[in-house]
């Protein structure tokens, strides 16, 4: 999880991050958030959800699978190579309260890649998360201490001396930036969110190493609230890339669409899925 979803350079810095890992709620706001996704895919029902890259020349390639328990939590992910054949397997345990509290990578054979231990305070936000590589030695640690109305989290290495750090802000429980500083202090990235009146994010500016603009997406919105589009820009406003969602009847993304700055399709996604009902 450090190095899929938690790394500030690769936290939805492109519409189509990393899915396969759940990012622990650092906020009360972040967590009801959280739990309404669950309750979405528990009322509808969801078992398995696949992902599919469709191809231009109409062949499609599976990408990833996800199984859900009786919840609407993730309990298991499959990831698959290009070949359709199984690269990865994440399984995904919860404690009383349901939190996440193991997050393992093994590959088709059964054996760890990669694994996650996770604990939380008495808020049920995320405290600390240990990892541990194939060998099950401790690979990272991230420490989360939560200040008024900052986060600070601490990643440090398995001698226990500090990678880089990741200084979240938040305002009304909603996350309004983060910077990100290597063991010396000096910037790695900056990012600011900006919200709208409905409370919705409406854009995403992130700042490079020199603390320069280096690029910024805006963000538009279904009736429900979730995602219509995406644009990603340079600082001079031009267009890099759009990415264009659309839903099943159950409020359940069914595609995504990618276009560049010449409006020409770069990739689509297609998401399917298996209910209870089915």
């Amino acid at each position: 999880m450090l190095r899929k979803t938690l790394i500030i350079s690769q936290m939805l810095l492109t519409a189509l991050a990393a899915e396969a890992h759940i990012e622990p709620p650092r906020s009360v706001a972040e967590r009801e958030t959280l739990l309404s996704s669950r309750k979405k895919y528990r009322e509808a029902g969801v078992m398995k959800s696949t992902a599919m890259q469709v191809g231009t020349d109409g062949n499609n390639r599976k990408l990833a699978e996800w199984i859900y328990d009786t919840q609407g939590r993730e309990s298991n992910i499959v990831m698959f190579d290009a070949k359709d054949e199984t690269k990865t397997y994440i399984t995904q345990t919860y404690d009383r309260q349901g939190n996440l509290v193991l997050d393992a990578d093994r590959d088709e054979e059964g054996r760890i890649l990669e694994m996650n231990v996770l604990e939380y305070n008495d808020l049920t936000l995320i405290k600390r998360i240990v990892s541990y590589d194939s060998s099950l030695r401790i690979s990272g640690i991230l420490e989360y201490t939560y200040l008024t109305d900052t986060v600070l989290a601490t990643k440090f290495k398995p001698d226990f001396s500090i990678q880089y750090t990741i200084l979240y802000t938040f305002e009304d429980g909603k996350n309004t930036g983060a910077i990100q500083r290597d063991a010396s202090g000096k910037l790695i990235i900056r990012t600011i969110n900006r919200f709208g009146n409905d409370g919705l994010r409406s854009a995403k500016e992130v700042y490079n190493a020199a603390d320069k603009l280096d690029y910024y997406f805006t963000y538009s919105y279904n009736a429900a609230g979730d995602f219509f589009k995406i644009e990603k820009c340079n600082p001079d406003k031009t267009l890099q890339r759009t990415d264009i969602y659309t839903y099943n009847a159950k409020g359940l993304l069914e595609t995504i669409e990618v276009t560049g700055a010449d409006r020409k399709l770069i990739m689509r996604r297609a998401y399917n899925y298996t209910y209870v009902t089915d």
